[in-house]
């Protein structure tokens, strides 16, 4: 039941991960936001690290949310 659950909010996170990457305007250093989490991770240093996840996760919901309502003025015009 647990990895149902697990693998259907990696399916829905997935989602907004390719639509995210396909509307963004411009690039994203994923790789050193990647490293930076690492690093916070393997130091143990948790409250830094879910700071980083946090901007990390909240970056890809502007993409979306700006990505979205670009297409709704589109479509509104």
């Amino acid at each position: 039941m647990l990895q149902a659950l697990v693998s259907d909010l990696f399916d829905a996170a997935e989602r907004y991960r390719r639509f995210s990457a396909r509307h963004r305007k411009g690039p994203r250093a994923k790789r050193s936001e990647h490293q930076a989490l690492q690093n916070a991770v393997l130091a143990r240093d948790a409250e830094r690290a879910v700071g980083l996840l946090a901007a990390h996760i909240a970056s890809t919901e502007r993409n979306v949310g700006a990505a979205l309502l670009s297409m709704a003025l589109d479509r509104a015009q």
